[in-house]
């Protein structure tokens, strides 16, 4: 009888467990129909989701991350093997998302210029990499989205985005319930592959905001198209032949329609200035994309005159005169860490090699913006641009200004 009742009172206190798990689990990450996705999901996949090997359980199993009946967890309010953040380097995605031989995958998470832009040389293997190398620190001229900054951005429900005290950075912009498996770029039965979420929508429960990027009115193409002759043309991927495109690689398409929509997933926070820890109190500007010359400002005109000093632009972009182009953010930034580069900026812009100088002659990190630009814009002698000291001189200040930009240097914005 006494055996009985130990089993009864065990079997009880499973089932509660289980059932503690599962609310837990739904209400901490705010997505009520996260395990809709969760099967086809990148981690949850049991093909090619996250496998502990020391672990014993299958592919995609939940008990790779919550591991419900190890006592080390005991506190920990999402039961994951792991706390969410301790430091930079410490903290519970990068358990995995790292070179740690026991867990898979571990090097699939190349930098977006060599995954989603045909750069030969994938330079970082992992997330934990991009995120704390030393050349993706100031002293070495690199930059990287600090996540102790981002988590404390985003925590006691920032924004009203309904995160709590002590959210994984990682979340902010990744649901690990539902980020799919986005290379190569595809879409399957009209919905994109993609691995992002906006962190506006954490604490959604519409099944449409999660993952952001996978329906047609949450990819680029559809962004650009709310501005005035507004047009998306996806860089080359790779080279400049001609037949390739981001961020497939493919010939077609080339209009943004397999491209999450990222100018809206960047603003949720970069709609706002920033304070970027790796830099003192250096802050990241406000950024007006819809008031910008790479966003939905018109890029042929100013003041309603066409332009017509403006250069020839380089191929894809070869109707200048007839289309407002609209960037995607990805087109010139890493979004985890770049290795020395200033401002997240890649190593390949429009099927280029970006090849930048570290260091000016008084050993100050310094990037040639001209060499930036160059890749998309031509500037022959005649037409003043070089004559003037470069792009920097009209074009200084990026991401910010005054709205609506006027018109100088030869009918340029200047922002």
């Amino acid at each position: 009888m006494e055996a009985g009742n130990f089993q009864a009172r065990f079997l009880c206190a499973t089932l509660f467990t289980i059932l503690g798990f599962i609310i837990i689990i739904l209400s901490s990450f705010g997505e009520a129909t996260a395990y809709d996705f969760h099967a086809d999901s990148a981690h949850g996949n049991t093909s090619y989701g996250v496998n502990r090997s020391s672990a014993g359980y299958d592919a995609g199993d939940c008990s790779h991350c919550h591991d419900t009946f190890a006592p080390s967890i005991c506190g920990n309010p999402l039961m994951l093997f792991a706390d969410a953040f301790v430091t930079i380097s410490n903290q519970f995605c990068t358990q995995c998302h790292s070179a740690v031989v026991d867990y898979q995958p571990i090097t699939t998470n190349y930098p977006y210029s060599y995954t989603f832009g045909g750069y030969p040389d994938p330079y970082y293997g992992h997330i934990k990499k991009q995120i704390t190398d030393d050349h993706s620190l100031p002293d070495y001229c690199g930059s990287r989205h600090n996540m102790k900054r981002i988590r404390n951005y985003i925590k006691d429900n920032a924004n009203n985005w309904g995160f709590g005290p002590d959210p994984s950075p990682c979340v902010a912009c990744h649901d690990p319930h539902t980020a799919q498996k986005n290379y190569p770029a595809a879409i399957v039965g009209g919905r994109l592959n993609t691995a992002i979420r906006r962190p506006s929508h954490y604490n959604s429960t519409d099944p449409a905001d999660s993952p952001w990027g996978d329906d047609a009115d949450e990819r680029m193409s559809y962004y650009a198209g709310q501005f005035t002759d507004g047009v998306y043309q996806a860089p080359y991927y790779g080279d400049t032949t001609g037949t390739k495109y981001e961020p497939s690689g493919n010939a077609s398409p080339s209009d943004g329609s397999d491209l999450p929509d990222y100018v809206s997933f960047c603003l949720d926070c970069h709609q706002y200035e920033q304070f970027d820890p790796d830099n003192g109190d250096r802050t990241v500007k406000a950024i007006h994309y819809s008031q910008e010359r790479h966003g939905g400002w018109p890029s042929n005109t100013c003041s309603g005159t066409p332009i017509a000093a403006e250069g020839n632009v380089k191929a894809p972009y070869a109707d200048f005169q007839n289309s407002n182009y609209v960037l995607s953010c990805l087109d010139c930034h890493e979004p985890h860490g770049a290795k020395k580069r200033q401002h997240l900026i890649r190593r390949m812009i429009n099927g280029q090699e970006v090849v930048l100088d570290s260091k000016d002659q008084y050993g100050n990190c310094y990037d040639d913006f001209d060499v930036i630009c160059e890749k998309c814009h031509e500037f022959p002698e005649n037409n003043g641009h070089l004559n003037m000291g470069g792009c920097l001189v009209c074009h200084g200040d990026w991401h910010g200004g005054t709205f609506p930009v006027p018109c100088d240097c030869q009918g340029e914005p200047s922002f």
